[in-house]
């Protein structure tokens, strides 16, 4: 297997707080007409990816095999419609989409999910996979503005790190999170998984792009995944990025 390491010219601007810039009445990262009109392609296997809501809300296009634009249009009275039943019920806005398009979701191939680590050797993971346990993120804005989401910023230190530092640093005089700091970088895996089971995944994917269409955020949006002690195998490891770098790694297919 070999392993494609691309470095792109320089990451985005970010403003103090850590979120990227974009215009009003858009969607973070959307480009005027991009992606609005496109057609459905039924026959290629639609996997829900969410690193940003554009990426989202074509995922979730394809599900309800319409264009983006429709979809987009559709969403803010699909809310509305969706919190008069009782806010964040499970499905409650997955059924108001429904409605107005006159069909259920299609469920997807495969959802992907990020999980923050922090790696020695960050290339090794698309090897050896990740250990048991892990937890993904549906939405990857949760890893990158946790604060937000009310999550906690596995990006500035592991949490197990922070626990152990808190009771052994006073006493062994040793700066763990210092030495995690300088042995590892932090970076966020891409994995895919089998989807959850009646559209939780669908639902919180919704919910993270209607927020994002009035420019919030939705805990109900957050979504999730965990191993429970099966560790994510190599194969279904779909690429490692170093935050700070904006360095990525990929398995190299012949399709990209």
């Amino acid at each position: 297997m070999s392993v494609h390491q691309s470095r792109p010219p320089r990451p985005r601007a970010r403003r103090p707080d850590g979120t990227a810039p974009h215009g009003r009445g858009r969607l973070p990262g959307h480009t005027k007409h991009e992606g609005e009109g496109e057609p459905t392609d039924l026959h290629r296997p639609i996997v829900l990816r969410c690193p940003g809501p554009l990426v989202a809300l074509r995922g979730l296009a394809a599900l309800y095999r319409v264009s983006a634009r429709q979809l987009a249009a559709l969403l803010p009275a699909g809310e509305t419609r969706a919190r008069a039943e009782g806010g964040h019920a499970a499905g409650a806005l997955r059924r108001a989409l429904s409605d107005a398009l006159g069909a259920p979701p299609l469920t997807p191939a495969a959802v992907h999910y990020f999980h923050a680590a922090w790696l020695r050797e960050p290339q090794l993971v698309l090897k050896q996979g990740l250990h048991p346990g892990a937890r993904g993120s549906l939405v990857c804005d949760v890893l990158l503005r946790p604060g937000l989401y009310g999550a906690y910023d596995h990006l500035e230190l592991p949490e197990l790190v922070e626990d152990l530092g808190a009771v052994h640093s006073p006493i062994a005089g040793l700066d763990l999170a210092d030495r995690c700091c300088r042995a590892t970088t932090p970076c966020i895996v891409e994995y895919r998984r089998h989807p959850a089971p009646n559209h939780q995944d669908v639902d919180a994917a919704l919910w993270f792009v209607a927020a994002a269409l009035r420019g919030g955020v939705s805990r109900a949006g957050v979504g999730g995944h965990e191993a429970h002690g099966t560790p994510i195998a190599a194969h279904d490891i779909v690429s490692v990025r170093a935050v700070s770098t904006q360095t990525e790694w990929t398995h190299q297919h012949p399709s990209r």
